[in-house]
């Protein structure tokens, strides 16, 4: 008897989690890949798209594009589209195969704004970001002649540009920069025609987030991009520099440094320079950084910004 009621339970415990198993299918289909639209026949070609890509269905990715009511653009209530999920998945198959048709846009966005580049760059997936370079016209020394030739010529949804934005104003390169992403930011550079020098909605720069976090790194691959503008202001004033010495960044600063025409005496709405943000703050590995720069001002000295810098004991005489 105690046997009986014992795999009983196992039983019920075995049917209670394939339900939760289901039901956590079911939620991810419907809520994460949005495949609950069953309202009409695009919608339905939409569902069996998504699936075909989850499971790395070629095969079937290829029977469905034969059929009638096949649109290799179709969206998702969320604006997602089959290449987006594949470069999200870092599906390097299905963008391949998705590629081969004449009609795909790939500049399609979502709800939230980002591309089928910004789903690879978020996601990290390297492979996805160099495979979707295939539809980029300055790519002709990494792709076949053939498949460069035929892009020449196609559409201009063919085309990719790597500098939309979102909603929030991020480009791919922001979304990389912002994780600190360098193997991803060398690929966008290397693979598409990139500006540095756009701004989000806050006017933040890819360079003034590198520098507001520290990552110098990330600042010297930055560096490489063809007419990047280091003293570019945000919103409040604020350029790369001013960010870095307010976070105390020292190793951004020695980075910036490096930037030829850097001007160390740019004054944000607030009226204050880098120089007086560290000297506020008392910082002193920050201010002996940027006495460094050439032609830095320092403040007057009936200025209390002055008075601020006297906190340094070398400065004690002044």
């Amino acid at each position: 008897m105690f046997h009986f009621f014992s795999t009983r339970k196992r039983l019920i415990t075995i049917v209670c989690i394939s339900a939760l198993l289901l039901c956590a299918t079911f939620f991810i289909c419907t809520t994460v890949f949005d495949l609950g639209r069953t309202d009409n026949a695009e919608a339905k070609n939409y569902h069996s798209l998504i699936t075909s890509i989850i499971k790395n269905d070629l095969t079937g990715l290829r029977k469905l594009s034969k059929q009638p009511h096949f649109n290799v653009n179709a969206q998702s209530e969320n604006g997602n589209t089959a290449l987006m999920f594949a470069a999200s998945m870092g599906n390097i198959d299905v963008i391949k195969e998705l590629a081969k048709f004449p009609s795909i846009n790939v500049n399609i966005q979502d709800k939230n704004g980002y591309t089928a580049l910004m789903h690879a760059t978020k996601k990290e997936n390297i492979d996805a970001i160099k495979e979707l370079a295939i539809f980029s016209k300055i790519n002709n020394s990494l792709i076949e002649k053939k498949r460069f030739i035929e892009l020449i010529y196609a559409p201009k949804t063919r085309n990719l540009d790597a500098n939309l934005k979102d909603k929030n104003g991020f480009t791919a390169l922001m979304h990389a920069t912002k994780k600190g992403n360098i193997d991803a930011i060398k690929e966008l550079v290397k693979l598409f025609n990139i500006n540095a020098n756009l701004q989000n909605k806050d006017g933040m720069t890819p360079l003034m987030f590198a520098s507001s976090t520290g990552n110098a790194e990330t600042i010297k691959e930055l560096a490489k991009i063809p007419n990047i503008d280091v003293n570019l202001k945000d919103k409040k004033g604020w350029t790369a520099l001013i960010d870095a010495a307010f976070a105390g960044k020292v190793e951004s600063i020695k980075e910036l440094a490096k930037f030829p025409n850097i001007n160390a005496n740019v004054k944000n709405k607030g009226g204050y320079t880098a120089l007086m943000h560290a000297a506020c703050m008392k910082n002193i590995a920050v201010i002996d950084e940027l006495e460094k720069l050439p032609n830095i001002d320092t403040p007057p000295s009936n200025d209390s910004v002055y008075k601020a810098l006297t906190y340094k004991p070398e400065h004690s005489n002044n």
